[in-house]
């Protein structure tokens, strides 16, 4: 009897305990991610699009301290999005761009956050997230050039 015990219960034990372990990794995953969107909530919330430039380096500093929850809990697409808005922030300071393009890769980080979390097939894209803060984006859009697609 015992035996069979073993072997009927052994595997619904390891279930169980694997969702635990993914029920807890996702609420670490929520945790961080709501935190980001404070952070970008925050910085929108202050700057604006103009004043954008003069907030980066604040935005950059505590991205950097949060970092270290993404490698922990982020996705691939969410890593990947945040390696890309990295790399485009401290070109940006050496080229002097648009700062529509810096706002856009940072919502992206959103984006992949939002798929990540359930909303894989969702079609709301950066631009429609920055166009809840900045009105006139599709003006600024086309000022600078770029199109309005998500």
């Amino acid at each position: 009897a015992s035996y069979f015990s073993y072997r009927y219960y052994k595997p619904r034990l390891r279930a169980e305990l694997q969702n635990e372990f993914e029920s807890r990794f996702n609420e670490r995953k929520w945790e961080a991610y709501q935190q980001f969107a404070d952070i970008l909530y925050e910085m929108l919330d202050k700057s604006g699009s103009r004043k954008f430039e003069n907030e980066l380096p604040k935005v950059i500093q505590r991205m950097r301290k949060f970092l270290s929850q993404l490698w922990v809990v982020g996705s691939d697409d969410v890593m990947k999005a945040v390696s890309d808005w990295f790399v485009y922030s401290s070109r940006e300071k050496q080229l002097n761009e648009s700062t529509s393009e810096g706002l856009i890769k940072l919502m992206n980080i959103l984006i992949m956050m939002r798929k990540d979390l359930g909303y894989a097939t969702s079609k709301v894209g950066p631009i429609d997230l920055l166009r809840t803060f900045i009105t006139d984006l599709d003006e600024v859009l086309v000022k600078e050039g770029k199109s309005k697609v998500n």
